[in-house]
């Protein structure tokens, strides 16, 4: 009979093992670098934990050292979940199963920024002339401005910035006469420090950063519950504070999320396409 409890005791905590396992089982969540990976962490990772816990699972971000290592991770599969623009590169999509499945809250708005006394008044001023931006494949900060100046003719000089926290800083410091930034983030990490600029230009709002899952390697029933859970954030109470704790952070602002699908996205699709041929724009 003792023997038979014994038995019966290894057999429950197998079952519990293999449930505690099943419930944590861990998924990588990469993202753009839109700003250094410390202060991306302290925003993001609250509201990862919180998420992974109404779903189930445990999701953890990752990202590259910088964006073109980013990249390299993110062409390889490495990534169970993606927020940002690159997933939907022609690329990545050919050759892996990255399909959105929800959008993030608000909108957003590219722009060319220039020092409030620089000689540049349009945009053709620019021409034969530095632009600091974002790394090739970052939509709002290089893909959506390079888009606008091939439209109207102006051949730049790209200096490619490791993120746009740095390229802000830099720009405040005077090293930069102008920039291609994603509008909002620009101002939130400008602050009110009154540095005087001018914006050159910028685009009508867009659809706002995509959430992308690996559909080939994450099972459908974990998609329906992460998918659920980023979408219910901004309407539970704890989830709203943990949203409002990460945007008093400059950067990003995580407003909460809406389903959404390619078809929201072929702006960004048509974008990448159009530019994946294009090496280069220096005169």
């Amino acid at each position: 009979m003792k023997k038979t409890a014994q038995v019966i005791w290894f057999c429950l905590l197998g079952c519990l093992s293999f449930a505690t396992a099943a419930q944590e089982r861990v998924y990588t969540v990469g993202v753009a670098n839109f700003q250094a990976n410390l202060s991306m962490a302290a925003q993001l990772n609250p509201i990862l934990k919180w998420v992974g816990q109404r779903a189930g699972v445990e999701l953890v971000m990752k990202s590259g050292y910088n964006f073109d290592d980013m990249q390299r991770h993110l062409a390889r599969g490495e990534y169970d979940f993606y927020i940002g623009f690159p997933s939907l590169q022609s690329m990545i999509r050919q050759s892996l199963s990255y399909k959105v499945i929800a959008a993030l809250e608000g909108q957003a708005k590219s722009a060319i920024i220039v020092q409030y006394h620089s000689p540049y008044q349009k945009l053709a001023d620019l021409n034969g002339h530095e632009v600091a931006m974002g790394r090739r494949g970052i939509f709002m900060a290089n893909v959506v401005p390079m888009s606008l100046l091939l439209d109207e003719g102006v051949r730049v000089k790209p200096l490619a910035v490791g993120n746009q926290e740095s390229l802000v800083t830099e720009f405040k410091l005077g090293k930069y006469q102008a920039v291609a930034v994603n509008l909002g983030a620009f101002k939130r990490i400008m602050g009110k420090n009154n540095h005087p600029y001018r914006v050159l230009w910028e685009s009508p709002p867009l659809m706002n950063y995509p959430l992308a899952v690996r559909a080939d390697v994450v099972p459908d029933d974990v998609v329906k519950r992460v998918q659920q859970a980023f979408i219910d954030m901004a309407q539970d109470a704890e989830g709203q504070a943990i949203l409002e704790r990460s945007n008093q952070r400059p950067g990003i602002q995580w407003k909460g999320w809406k389903v959404a699908s390619e078809q929201d996205y072929q702006f960004a699709i048509e974008s990448y396409q159009r530019l994946s041929a294009v090496k280069t724009m220096e005169p």
